[in-house]
């Protein structure tokens, strides 16, 4: 295990193998049931490359969804011929044609979801109205039926008798009703398929008692079903092992799934068990459940994967490989209790820090820690490390269990010691030996006065070695006392895997034969490959704790894993050697991170200890510093786990004092909630970041006395639509106001995106409405659209931001067994806690409009009075009564002549108009063009809403800088390649008419299967200095080679060099970052991939910081020397601006 730290390159180290009018909707639905459908599940798009809104299907349908009170968009979308597919409450979704759509005056309220149409496949991406996989198209939902769906799917009852599995899709997010109607037909639901789908079991009477549901809701105007094909056996293998199906020879080591599910199928599913331990050349773990499924992993004949696949019952089969292994300034770290300038811990003193929290007495629980056991694998006092002792001298270690063959809880590597030591060691001596220089002690955990428990699965070796499903670890761990679990091992996979659904299921319920839930937190290292999106699994998992690495602070030379000091010396940097994300499917791993680099702690005192499983001081000198023989150092985020195992176990132990106890999802909720933003090495970005997750781990800033809201798991939602909505008063803006929300979700099915239960946060704060996960560095921006696939989500708001706020957590899609032990098939809780918040009933408003009059005109210009009449929203869970609204200048120049206004009753949810109107003066200084900027003071109740309004003076009139709808050729254009050697350039850009949005041609680059960096400029482009609000608006559409190897970017010159253009994108944002290869140019940047061709959709770019200079804007294009995609159209280039007139 020696120099075990290595940066691993993921494509090495990826197991063995790779590591309108209502009428024309409907004619244009039935026009489409002609296609015939394309028996194949290959379509080449990944999970990752579906973004949720910019995601178009084929054709010119869309389904969109709007705000059930915004009453405008839908009376416009109504107006432009939309079709209510479903009223889920909350919200609508509906169906338009895309050219009625673009006429919507209220179209940017109206938020386009074709990703509804998707099926979220491993082995490919499926869009269900588009003819891509055996199946049939039934309808849209409502009373959208295609009669010609009969042809085919449910109405064709297969002969046989016999149950199959099938997919059957749903119009839009599940809604309670039409999951009845599944389950009632008789057919068995497996398991959700995102988009809105589920894999199920029945035989032919049960189909057909789904057709006859289907058909009479469609009659009655309640369609639901949209789509049910087969479940064909190429979904079921992973695509990493299609080369070794192909060569047919040699073995591999695969885990598979077989469906049980109810009782009637049984015996089905065991004959499909048996005949899988048939198949196989050797069993390594034989059948053991998983929530409603038996798993095996097993060594296989690559040409017998399709038998297995074959076999009716078999759900997945996935490559498997056996895991491998992954003092007071880490955990002062922790604390938050910095030097200035961020880099290092201000001095020792933390035991005294936990007393002050009272965090200080004996603990009634235990941090298990699964790994390579403990000191001589004995909880004797007199066996064990001092640092696992109490104060009274007895020992603290409640089990120490041996799960290999071996037969030894002892620990002759050191891996497992020195993490139980940094996760709860106790330092309780005062020798000179247990303090470094500083005085530091060595051998202090995060959590010293908690229990501790070691559960062994390697051997001495290092190999791997449990026979048994990690299930019955959790579950003895838990009777044990444990509820906090430290991983620090897993396998190279950045994908959801049989092992991370397992432990998904685990951390709802350790135990699940007894009765109830037994919540546990699980900590997972995210691994050691380096910031290569290369997340280890079962840290891939949705509900676990997953772990990076910070730097350290200690100095002292380069360990014996070749981590030298300037890879611990600033708290500010990730550690080098850090996995990061985001995974396949697009989440965001790890959570957070802790120090891990030349992390200090006990060593162990077994007589055989060789030291092989830390660093070190060298290879042939296991302890650290020299002279003594209790601790050693070593680095890597299998240290980094254990500080934040002994983080959870000290927010466990906060609840606990405070009478409550907490879920798993409160803990990861606090922990993240409180991290701190990082600047340095390998940090910064954007909110939550692949490499630093959500911060640096902050447990100061958790057990500090700011007020804060906690939420436990204390509301279950039963549906899609439903919302919870909470309201309160931000205590002191002098202090950050953030809001994070976390949720248990239901175990996913690993063929498939694992997402099962999506919620959405909705924060409004300051008058304006913020939505999860849409940050700018370490905050948040207003708007934004709401995330899909993570179940942590934040709204962090900077010091200085004031008043009431609205919390509004919704439940877009309620799909499967959230909190399991219960009769509800499908349900939600969720944890949330708010920072610097307090909980109280009050109104909260946003601006909805203004309506200005000056003058002759309705315009305010320098010089005149201006009257201001106001409308605002009540979005709070109470209705606003006695408002009175306070308007306030920001701008010099303006003088505010009425400024006060009552209000009526504002009802939750509604609109209304303030009673009288505003009035304020603009001075002639005021430059005409710029923004007035006010703030209005919305009291109501004892509280007050601050709501920002600004009003532009001048009449605007727009001017069109450039435009070319690429009817006329090149002139405005040149291109070619920025390749510098000049027998490699290649220049792809051409006139097509293959695609366009107008006219009869547009700009296209092929995706060719080479190294490619091809440019496509306009001419230089004149911003004159008084034009604002300028904007470059094009329309395209693209399908690069999948998995984000090749893509596209924007970007400007003013005379020098490029710079990139993705900030300033306001509409239609890049949605990935290309991987990082040595062959392509744009490696590692953020811009436009994956894709799939479709309508050309349109993209907005903020160009008014260029205003006074001449640009050139360039398409450019990045591809490496291998696999081809399709390519880039670019259509009906224009940029706008808007220069302004003042009458005075």
């Amino acid at each position: 295990m020696k120099k075990s730290l290595i940066v691993i390159s993921l494509t090495a180290s990826f197991f063995v193998l790779a590591s309108v009018v209502g009428a024309d909707v409907r004619g244009l639905l039935e026009d489409r049931t002609g296609q015939e459908p394309v028996k194949t599940a290959a379509t080449g798009r990944s999970v990752a490359a579906i973004d949720a809104r910019s995601y178009r299907s084929p054709g010119p349908l869309r389904k969109v969804v709007a705000s059930s009170d915004d009453r405008g968009p839908l009376s416009e979308a109504a107006s432009s011929g939309a079709i209510e597919v479903s009223d889920y409450g909350s919200f609508k979704l509906l169906l338009i044609d895309q050219a009625a759509l673009d006429r919507a005056g209220a179209q940017s309220r109206l938020a386009v979801r074709d990703d509804f149409n998707v099926l979220l496949l491993r082995s490919g991406v499926i869009d269900t109205t588009a003819g891509e996989a055996e199946g049939t198209l039934f309808g849209m939902g409502g009373n959208m039926r295609l009669d010609a769906a009969r042809k085919g799917g449910l109405s064709r009852v297969e002969k046989g008798g016999g149950s199959r599995l099938r997919i059957v899709q749903l119009a839009g997010p599940v809604r309670r009703e039409w999951l009845d109607r599944l389950q009632g037909s008789g057919l068995e639901v497996i398991a959700y398929i995102p988009n809105n789908a589920y894999l199920v079991r029945g035989d032919d009477r049960a189909s057909s008692r789904m057709l006859r549901a289907a058909r009479a809701a469609y009659d009655r105007g309640e369609g639901f079903l949209q789509w049910e094909g087969p479940f064909l056996d190429e979904y079921k293998i992973h695509p990493a092992l299609a080369p070794r199906m192909k060569e047919g020879e040699g073995e591999v080591t695969v885990a598979v799934q077989v469906a049980r599910g109810a009782g009637r199928f049984d015996g089905a599913a065991d004959s499909d068990v048996e005949m899988t331990r048939r198949l196989a050349s050797s069993v390594i773990i034989d059948s053991y459940e998983v929530l409603g499924f038996t798993n095996l992993k097993l060594r296989l004949e690559a040409g017998r994967i399709g038998e297995v696949a074959a076999l009716a019952n078999v759900v997945n089969i996935e490559p498997w490989s056996p895991p491998r292994l992954l003092d007071e300034r880490a955990a002062q770290i922790a604390t938050g209790d910095l030097t200035a300038d961020g880099k290092q811990p201000r001095g020792p003193g933390y035991m005294g820090w936990l007393a002050a929290r009272g965090l200080a007495s004996r603990f009634g629980f235990a941090i298990d820690v699964t790994d390579t056991g403990v000191d001589r694998g004995s909880t004797e006092a007199s066996k064990l490390h001092p640092d696992f002792l109490d104060s009274t001298g007895q020992s603290r270690v409640l089990y120490a269990r041996d799960y290999t063959r071996e037969l030894d809880a002892g620990d002759t590597q050191g891996h497992g010691t020195i993490n139980l030591s940094i996760a709860g060691g106790s330092s309780a001596s005062n020798e000179t030996v247990a303090r470094d220089s500083a005085g530091f002690k060595h051998g202090i955990g995060v959590a010293p006065f908690a229990l501790l428990g070691s559960s062994r699965i390697f051997q001495a070796s290092g190999k791997f070695d449990l026979s048994e499903p990690y299930t019955s670890l959790i579950s003895a761990a838990y009777r044990d006392g444990a509820r906090v679990s430290s991983n620090s091992w897993g396998e190279i996979r950045n994908e959801y895997s049989l092992d991370a659904q397992e432990y998904d299921a685990r951390v709802r319920d350790a135990i699940p034969a007894a009765q109830g839930n037994q919540e546990m937190v699980i900590c997972f290292a995210a691994g050691n490959a380096g910031p290569n999106e290369a997340i280890s699994s079962p840290g891939t998992g949705k509900n676990v704790l997953t772990v990076g690495a910070s730097e350290n602070f200690r100095a002292g030379g380069e360990d014996g894993c070749g981590v030298e000091d300037e890879d611990a010396d600033s708290a500010q940097d990730m550690a080098f050697f850090s996995s990061g994300g985001p995974l396949f499917d697009s989440r965001y791993k790890p959570d957070l991170v802790a120090p891990g680099s030349h992390v200090q702690g006990a060593a162990s005192q077994h007589p055989e200890y060789d030291g092989t499983g830390v660093c070190g001081e060298d290879i042939d000198k296991p302890y650290f510093p020299s002279g003594q023989t209790l601790y050693t150092w070593s680095s890597g985020t299998s240290h980094s786990t254990p500080v934040a195992a002994g983080a959870a176990a000290l927010a466990r132990q906060f609840f606990l004092n405070r009478g409550e106890e907490p879920s798993a999802a409160l803990i990861k909720a606090l922990l993240t909630n409180t991290a701190s933003y990082m600047t340095g090495a390998g940090a910064g970005g954007n909110l939550p970041h692949p490499n630093q997750g959500w911060g640096l781990l902050n447990i100061g800033r958790a057990f500090d006395g700011v007020s804060k809201i906690f939420v436990n798991q204390s509301h279950t939602f039963t549906d899609s639509g439903q919302e919870f909505v909470i309201t309160g008063e931000i205590k002191d803006s002098s202090l950050p106001f953030r809001v994070t929300l976390c949720w248990s979700d239901a175990p996913g099915l690993t063929v498939v995106a694992p997402w099962v239960n999506n919620l959405d946060l909705e924060v409004t704060a300051g008058g304006r409405v913020y939505r999860g996960n849409n940050f700018t560095g370490q905050q948040s921006e207003p708007g934004g659209e709401p995330n899909t696939k993570d179940n942590v989500e934040g709204v962090w708001l900077p010091a200085g931001t004031t008043g009431v706020f609205a919390i509004r957590v919704r439940a877009q899609n309620i799909a499967g067994d959230g909190v399991p032990g219960n009769a509800d098939p499908a349900d939600q809780d969720f944890a949330l806690v708010v920072y610097n918040g307090e909980r109280k009933d009050a109104a909260v408003a946003t601006l909805e409009r203004i309506t200005v009059a000056g003058g002759s005109d309705a315009v305010a210009d320098p010089g005149e009075t201006v009257s201001m009449k106001v409308s605002i929203k009540n979005v709070s869970h109470i209705a606003l009564t006695g408002g009175r609204g306070v308007l306030t200048a920001r701008t010099g120049g303006v003088t505010v002549t009425k400024s006060s206004a009552d209000f009526p009753q504002i009802a939750e949810g509604a609109v209304g108009d303030a009673l009288t109107e505003f009035e304020f003066a603009v001075d002639r200084t005021v430059e005409c063009g710029s923004a007035i900027e006010f703030f209005l003071e919305i009291s109501s109740g004892g509280s007050s809403s601050r709501v920002p309004v600004s009003v532009r003076t001048g009449n605007i009139n727009g001017v069109e800088l450039f435009s070319d709808d690429i009817e006329a050729g090149e002139a405005k254009w040149t291109h070619g390649s920025l390749v510098k050697k000049k027998k490699n350039r290649i220049d792809t850009w051409v006139i097509s008419g293959k695609r366009f949005r107008s006219g009869a041609s547009a700009w296209f680059t092929p995706n060719p299967g080479k190294a490619v960096d091809s440019n496509l400029d306009t001419v230089s482009i004149q911003l004159p200095s008084d034009s604002r609000n300028i904007r470059l608006i094009f329309f395209h559409t693209f399908e690069f080679e999948q998995g984000r190897f090749d893509g596209g970017v924007l970007e400007i010159s003013t005379g020098g060099d490029f710079e990139d253009l993705g900030p300033k994108i306001i509409q239609g944002q890049y949605n990935g970052t290309l991987r990082t290869t040595s062959t392509n140019a744009l490696s590692g940047r953020a811009g436009w991939v994956d894709g799939r061709f479709g309508p050309l959709q349109q993209v907005i770019v903020d160009l008014s910081s260029f205003a006074g200079r001449a640009v050139i804007i360039r398409f450019r294009i990045g591809a490496d020397q291998n696999v081809k995609g399709l390519g880039w159209f670019i259509d009906d280039v224009r940029v706008v601006g808007e220069r302004v007139s003042c009458s005075n």
